[in-house]
């Protein structure tokens, strides 16, 4: 029985690029794909990440998980109805080839060699979703990292059919590039890009040229302080495996990287070591996820950077905090038009050890019916007025900062203060946000100012980690904080009331944990309204 294949398209294209779809639909489009006789690789490059086995043995066993979502079929479900685009994405972009490969051995290359032969019958000419630049620009790089793995070993009429397919896909892409894609798309397109120049004997470049496009894309994507602009820590993982990728691709095909280059894959793993919580995953900041560890040390491995972790990052706009075994890490804003999109302001995470205790709750690495809610101010360790999210679109229009930060730290103490304007336009409050922590870590001094006038409803929110068991105590006005390992805590209200709501953490991006939100409510008095909290280690512990 043979997979159906997808028609499906965005609903969002423009015009001109309506015609563009018309045009490469046409038969003769592909035709001019069509390489004239079979080529060889010049180089292939291998793959240098860990993938998870237990995907593998699912694929193999005809589970197949992606965006959050698993079909079970006897068919490989290219074209399913009832997934989202993201998911098609995912399972035609063949990534999960690094799955396979974690398996090993024949049964997993056999898999791998089937799943390509269905897919060469039904999607080797252009097909919207499927040659999409993102998409193509995924599988090229799969198809060429996982070669040798997979494909190499293939009988001759696979791989004149693999080859074929291969070099039409890359003359597509090489024709449409940078096709309008930003971020950590377009970095996925020029790896895909550089590995067709070395790989395939389809286009000549110098290695100027080579040079100018790297440098220019890590440029225009990558902070000075070292961070990735979207300011998200997963994204600046992908990123940062994307640079490492390019860096080990030209060396290997002995083609000399740009001098910028390694220079900021250094930065960029600073700013890496610098986003891990106690548990060695990242902080959950801006869309980010935990990720996992063992993925995150190879990362650091193959960056070669041995040094220490940044002090602070200042103009992408996070501070942390780090004394004895604890993390405090707050989101202080970025600097410049990208403040903007800032609805975190001043949310903060705490860890102890490796026990996660505050946290934001995330959000889904694909659209679902949460994604927007997990936008808002609320779905983060901070505070809000009336419910509404901090809003900063017309910043350069106010007559106050949008937003300041200091930091004062000496051997025993730190004490790090946020002032922010996000409310300002609308409410004419600014907030106020000081944190002080001392006693090697165990002890945690929170204060919330609010200046401008009365009559608002405040909240200020901090939402625990799924592990932490939270119980009211003293009437209420404390909590008794108890991971499940590790130091117990108690969280003081400053003489406030203290409410536990139910909240939710996606802390590997698509599965939704219930977990619990300590809550502080009040309203705001003429001048200055002041909430005073604190987390403190329990003795004995």
């Amino acid at each position: 029985m043979q997979a159906k294949k997808t028609n499906r398209t965005s609903s969002r294209l423009s015009f001109k690029e309506g015609l563009k779809s018309i045009a490469y639909a046409n038969p003769i489009y592909n035709l001019t794909l069509k390489t004239r006789k079979f080529i060889n690789l010049n180089y292939v490059p291998n793959d240098l990440w860990p993938g998870n086995a237990d995907h593998g043995m699912a694929m193999i066993n005809h589970q197949y998980h992606f965006a959050g979502q698993t079909i079970r079929s006897g068919i490989v479900p290219w074209a399913h109805d009832d997934v989202p685009d993201d998911w098609i994405k995912e399972i035609h972009g063949f990534e999960w080839l690094r799955n396979l490969k974690a398996v090993g051995g024949d049964i997993a290359r056999r898999k791998a060699r089937t799943m390509v032969e269905d897919w060469l019958r039904d999607y080797e000419t252009w097909t919207s979703i499927v040659w999409a630049p993102e998409v193509i620009s995924q599988r090229i790089w799969s198809w060429l990292s996982f070669y040798n793995f997979a494909f190499a070993n293939g009988d001759e009429i696979f791989r004149d059919k693999f080859i074929t397919s291969l070099g039409a896909q890359s003359k597509h892409l090489l024709r449409i590039f940078p096709a309008k894609m930003e971020g950590i798309e377009r970095l996925k397109a020029l790896r895909a890009v550089l590995g067709v120049h070395i790989c395939l004997p389809l286009s000549s470049v110098s290695e100027d040229r080579i040079q100018y496009l790297i440098e220019q894309e890590a440029s225009a994507q990558i902070w000075q302080d070292g961070l990735h602009i979207s300011r998200n820590a997963s994204t600046h993982l992908q990123a940062l495996m994307i640079l490492i990728d390019i860096r080990t691709l030209l060396q290997g095909a002995q083609v000399t990287p740009p001098n910028s280059l390694s220079k900021i894959i250094e930065r960029m793993t600073a700013t890496l070591k610098f986003m891990r919580h106690g548990d060695g995953k990242l902080c959950v900041f801006a869309g980010s996820k935990e990720e996992e560890e063992i993925f995150i040390e190879a990362v650091l491995s193959a960056s070669t950077y041995k040094g220490k972790e940044t002090r602070s990052l200042k103009q992408s706009g996070y501070s942390k905090v780090t004394m004895g075994r604890s993390n405090i890490f707050m989101d202080i804003g970025p600097e410049g038009p990208d403040i903007r999109d800032w609805t975190s302001s001043g949310a903060i995470e705490f860890s102890s050890g490796k026990q996660r205790i505050f946290v934001n709750c995330g959000t889904t690495s694909f659209n679902s019916p949460y994604t927007d809610l997990m936008k808002k101010t609320v779905a983060s360790s901070t505070l809000t007025l009336d419910e509404d999210s901090t809003d900063f679109a017309n910043y350069q229009g106010f007559d106050v900062e949008p937003r300041h930060f200091t930091m004062h730290e000496n051997h025993e103490s730190c004490l790090i203060e946020l002032s922010h304007a996000g409310f300002y336009e609308e409410k004419g409050i600014i907030h106020h946000r000081r944190i002080f922590i001392g006693n090697n870590g165990d002890d945690i001094r929170g204060e919330d100012i609010l200046e401008g006038p009365d009559g608002h409803s405040y909240s200020v929110r901090f939402h625990l980690h799924p592990s932490v068991k939270a119980s009211l105590i003293q009437d209420g006005y404390e909590l008794y904080l108890s991971p499940p390992k590790g130091n117990a805590f108690r969280f003081l209200g400053g003489g406030h009331p203290i409410r536990l709501e139910e909240s939710i953490y996606f802390g590997d991006g698509e599965t939704p944990r219930k977990t619990q939100q300590i809550v502080i409510e009040g309203q705001t008095i003429p001048k200055t309204t002041a909430i005073q909290w604190a987390i403190q280690k329990e003795t004995g512990n």
